[in-house]
């Protein structure tokens, strides 16, 4: 419990500290005359920031990607390989790191607008703590798949996984209890589908992680309903509070005559 409510505390700590920043960035552009006022005034501090895991991680990806991510040789360190050695130290380290770092600035570009798209309500509904978990799990999980079932002599890099993840949670959103969404269905089908097809097409290689592919949408899926079981279990709490609640107001209950 304390690792977790100190990373809310440390989310908060960012928020605010990016909130704080950005309010004397409009402050400053205010000052600089009419015309700043005014833009500063309707346009800039009607922006916020609504998904600050998703937003950090897509500017961490974009950054390194033009520091140095597009180098081969930080692609392959940073990269998982498909054999373990457990005496390379970046062996543990890539584990993680092979989500932050793409093949080509195309190869970022599609992640990034995809997680952009489908990743902010995501990580509203379920939060930034849970967001977080998943795309961790999904990059230790997708790495361990590549190792085991990845071609050999490849390495697998790329935040395609933490992408599916989050467009089956999507597709959870809004989930009733006990129903299962149609629309999760069609997502699992279409997606899903397709890169399981795609993953036994051993006899036309394309030279794409599909593995990642649906290992990140299984875990997007069990932990899309797993979150709403939690919500489901602390309803019937909720509900005794709330009529014990009722119960204490005096004459609430009383029926008319």
């Amino acid at each position: 419990m304390g690792f977790f409510s100190s990373f809310d505390e440390a989310i908060d700590d960012v928020e605010e500290y990016w909130e704080t920043k950005w309010e004397a960035f409009c402050d400053k552009v205010a000052t600089s005359g009419t015309l700043g006022k005014k833009f500063a005034d309707h346009v800039l501090r009607k922006l916020t920031v609504t998904a600050p895991v998703i937003l950090s991680f897509v500017l961490v990806c974009t950054l390194l990607h033009f520091i140095g991510g597009w180098s081969q040789s930080v692609q392959r360190m940073l990269a998982v390989h498909d054999t373990w050695k457990t005496s390379r130290l970046l062996q543990y380290t890539s584990l993680v790191t092979h989500i932050f770092v793409h093949s080509s600035f195309g190869h970022l570009r599609g992640n990034m607008t995809h997680l952009l798209l489908v990743g902010p309500s995501v990580e509203h509904a379920f939060g930034s703590q849970n967001i977080s978990i998943i795309m961790m799990v999904v990059a230790i999980v997708s790495a361990f798949a590549h190792i085991l079932v990845g071609n050999n002599y490849s390495h697998q890099l790329g935040a395609s996984g933490v992408v599916f993840a989050c467009i089956l949670l999507n597709s959870l959103v809004g989930a009733s209890h006990g129903k299962i969404p149609m629309a999760f269905v069609l997502v699992a089908i279409l997606y899903l589908g397709e890169e399981l097809a795609l993953f036994f097409n051993v006899w036309n290689p394309d030279g794409i992680s599909h593995h990642a592919h649906l290992t990140g949408g299984i875990v997007g899926a069990v932990a899309g309903f797993y979150f709403h079981r939690q919500q489901r279990t602390k309803i019937p709490a909720k509900a005794k509070t709330l009529a014990d609640l009722r119960k204490s107001i005096p004459g609430l209950n009383k029926k008319k005559k």
